[in-house]
């Protein structure tokens, strides 16, 4: 037989110390640290904050959770309410699978208690499956995101690209042996190191006088903190241009129209917009939403997302305009719909200003 593997005792435990003081307060942060948590929140806390800081999560959380307290509440509920409390967190296909995973557990009768099967849940990735069986059902197993492999590549010294398959390989193997060298919880452990490269050992600028794990850290010892792991080479974005058109009838209601369900921004709501690989002249804007007279610009941004960015022209019109599957709402009415943080802009924010610049209501 082969030699045990040695207790990693000067790594797991001083973490989990570090964390059971210095815990960041969440509302789907339950306590004592150590008790098992509801599934659901940790599955609705963990899709929120794929990609998401946690401040901006917070209050969308709470939210979220009043209006769909349990899974069978947010299978029973259409997608678009859903997509309104998402709106503004951005990466919407998150909520959809939310929402679909619920169904599923619903469907399935009960949650599965094992990472295994909770991979098998729509949206839940490697890394879900993880928190929630651990965190819920106190599974020993891993949870790595970027965080957890920041901590766990500058301890180790290891060199590396985040999310490329071959460190991500290595830091998964490295979160299972610290799991099997401690008998405390993996939910506290994985939380511990989630906390430590959310707060201290962050990407730029660590703040390794603070680290628990400093004297056993080879990245500190070398002085690489600053060089692991190494920086992903920034792909370019595509440049996307979206005119939108600002258009009120005769009770001051605002046309709007839904995306497809699927793609950017998918099943959410806009003003009735058009996206071409080059800006809009006016004529050509007009010639494209077939209008009978050239549309006047009122505004001008940008958005960038994960993999584009987006240039906004915001367009107004009085001539009748006619788009397949849009329809006629009032204010009140598109406040409560799902829209993306732009057409949030344009439809919330600038729209108002325009009110009395109608068109005839039979468009």
């Amino acid at each position: 037989m082969g030699r045990p593997k040695p207790r990693q005792t000067s790594l797991a435990e001083p973490l989990v110390a570090w964390f059971l003081t210095n815990a960041r307060e969440f509302p789907w942060r339950d306590r004592p640290l150590e008790a098992e948590r509801d599934p659901y929140r940790v599955l609705v806390s963990e899709t929120m904050l794929q990609q998401t800081q946690a401040s901006r999560v917070v209050d969308r959380f709470k939210r979220f959770m009043d209006r769909f307290p349990t899974a069978h509440s947010l299978a029973e509920a259409d997608v678009d309410p859903v997509l309104e409390l998402w709106s503004g967190l951005g990466y919407y296909q998150r909520a959809r699978r939310l929402h679909e995973a619920a169904r599923a557990v619903v469907n399935m009768g009960g949650w599965p208690s094992e990472a295994r099967s909770l991979r098998e849940l729509p949206g839940v990735g490697r890394y879900t499956a993880g928190a929630v069986a651990s965190l819920a059902f106190g599974e020993r197993t891993p949870a790595v995101d970027g965080n957890v492999a920041r901590v766990l590549l500058r301890v180790r010294g290891e060199p590396g690209v985040l999310n490329e398959p071959a460190t991500m390989k290595r830091v998964w193997v490295a979160a299972e042996e610290l799991l099997e060298g401690t008998d405390l919880a993996a939910s506290l452990v994985n939380e511990s190191l989630i906390e430590l490269g959310a707060t201290v050992c962050t990407p730029a600028s660590p703040f390794c006088p603070a680290c628990p794990l400093r004297s056993g850290c080879v990245a500190f010892a070398t002085n690489l903190q600053g060089t692991i792991p190494s920086p992903r080479k920034a792909a370019a974005k595509t440049v996307l241009h979206a005119a939108s058109l600002i258009v009120f009838d005769d009770r001051d209601r605002l046309l709007v129209e839904q995306r497809p369900a699927t793609g950017m921004w998918g099943g959410l709501w806009q003003a009735p917009t058009i996206e071409t690989p080059r800006s809009l002249t006016a004529p050509r804007a007009a010639a494209a939403f077939g209008l009978a007279e050239a549309p006047e610009r009122i505004g001008r941004f940008s958005l960038a997302t994960s993999h584009r960015d987006v240039r906004f022209q915001v367009l107004t019109s009085r001539s009748p305009v006619s788009r397949q599957g849009a329809v006629w709402k009032s204010p009140r009415q598109i406040g409560r719909l799902g829209l993306s943080s732009a057409q949030r802009r344009i439809l919330v924010e600038i729209a108002p200003t325009l009110v009395g610049q109608r068109v005839s209501s039979d468009a």
